[in-house]
């Protein structure tokens, strides 16, 4: 069904004279009676009835008129949502890993806010493992992600955002607590807490055990680094992760490992050759920029 026509048939519904409604619509009189007949022929009944000089609504023309104002009506939506997305009025869908949730995308958020001057836009933030952050990105179910790599993402653009030192977490009292660094060969003696298959430091962490030569066996598996935190605290074993700032320093420790030296990698990435919002390029910017210095 032409939506011009529709806009028409309204209009000349309203003004109820084909002559006054051509001029409204800036249109010909010849131009509107076509459209008009041509919706009457598509639809298979007349819309309207002869009244004196004038014309009115018969019964078909008084039901289409409700469901055209609808059909309009959510044009006009759907064409104004595209319009805030297409000039970044619209939100924008953040996925990002918890390491990051909790403090580095929270204030990129309130800089790029800050310096845009855009204090009414709106983000939504979701936390996923890294692996649901890829997913996420190439099925367009998220605008910009924050995660680890964990293989190559041809479909992806992959920015560093932070680097990370390796370091091995231990409960009050362990016999490292008060070392200054711990060489990684000499945790293999401990019970190990690790990351679980799902998530996407699991198998950089692998790679680094591969460095001293074995992978230790897990008394637990977790995905998230709260759980794990928690778990040594609890006193389950010892874990070995990207230093975080974790903000329970009075029951566990973070503890630099001297060697090997490694370094996880957590990435800014939105997908290749995709359609952007004047938003999603800002922010991306922004964060690349944030990255760099």
């Amino acid at each position: 069904m032409n939506l011009t026509y529709l806009k028409y048939f309204l209009e000349l519904a309203k003004i109820q004279h084909y002559g006054r409604a051509a001029e409204l619509l800036g249109i010909s009189q010849p131009g509107l009676s076509h459209a008009i007949a041509a919706l009457e022929k598509e639809l298979g009944m007349p819309l309207f009835k002869k009244d004196g000089r004038n014309i009115a609504l018969n019964r078909f023309g008084k039901m289409l008129m409700p469901e055209a104002e609808k059909i309009l009506s959510m044009t006009e939506n759907c064409e104004e949502q595209f319009r805030l997305l297409r000039d970044g009025g619209g939100p924008l869908r953040i996925a990002a890993i918890r390491p990051l949730t909790t403090k580095v995308v929270p204030a990129l958020v309130r800089d790029y806010v800050r310096q845009s001057g855009k204090q009414g836009q709106k983000f939504l933030f979701e936390t996923r493992v890294s692996g649901e952050v890829i997913e996420e990105l190439k099925n367009g179910s998220c605008d910009i992600g924050f995660c680890s790599m964990i293989g190559k993402e041809p479909e992806l653009e992959m920015v560093p955002v932070q680097r990370q030192r390796m370091v091995v977490i231990v409960p009050k009292g362990h016999r490292f607590w008060c070392r200054d660094q711990v060489p990684l060969e000499e945790t293999l003696n401990e019970p190990q807490i690790l990351f679980s298959p799902k998530s996407g430091l699991r198998k950089k962490m692998d790679r680094f055990f591969q460095q001293v030569g074995q992978i230790p066996e897990a008394v637990c598996e977790a995905e998230e680094h709260d759980v794990i935190l928690e778990l040594v605290s609890l006193g389950f074993g010892v874990a070995v992760m990207p230093e975080l700032v974790t903000g329970r320093e009075k029951d566990i420790r973070a503890i630099p490992i001297s060697s090997p030296k490694w370094e996880n990698v957590y990435y800014l990435a939105r997908r290749k050759n995709d359609f952007r919002s004047r938003l999603e390029e800002e922010f991306f910017a922004f964060c690349r920029e944030w990255a760099q210095e």
